[in-house]
């Protein structure tokens, strides 16, 4: 059995371990960038919106991290690996709301009313099983 050994003279070890300790740090520092975002969201007449919820997309639309509004409106969300991700938010009885993140810390949100509170598909799946009767 062989086994590798390696020929170092001090200066190229401790160059050996510099390298390395740097390398080390550039890997950890870009695997663990997050940053935490805040904001708040306000239905349509300036009012804080409660029991929003909140969540971080992908551009595929795929949910990554959510959270729900407290009742002064407000969120905090942990964003992990600085990427092109949007926020959405939903809540019964209005449309939802999808903004592009970017580097901004914190999300300002106001909710508009809908004009529909069901989705045509949740009644006419009502009536098959006989729940409008």
């Amino acid at each position: 059995m062989h086994v590798a050994t390696f020929n170092f003279s001090i200066s190229s070890k401790r160059m050996f371990i510099f390298i390395t300790l740097v390398l080390s740090m550039i890997a950890v520092s870009v695997s663990g960038q997050s940053k935490i975002v805040t904001g708040k969201v306000i239905d349509p007449n300036g009012q804080p919106a409660a029991l929003v919820t909140v969540e971080l997309v992908n551009q595929s639309n795929h949910t990554l991290a959510g959270t729900t509004t407290d009742m002064n409106g407000e969120f905090t969300i942990e964003v992990k690996n600085f990427k092109s991700y949007n926020l959405k938010f939903s809540y019964l009885g209005y449309d939802n709301q999808t903004t592009a993140l970017g580097t901004r810390n914190f999300v300002h949100v106001q909710m508009l009313k809908s004009g529909k509170l069901f989705d045509e598909n949740n009644v006419s799946d009502a009536n098959k099983i006989g729940l409008n009767k």
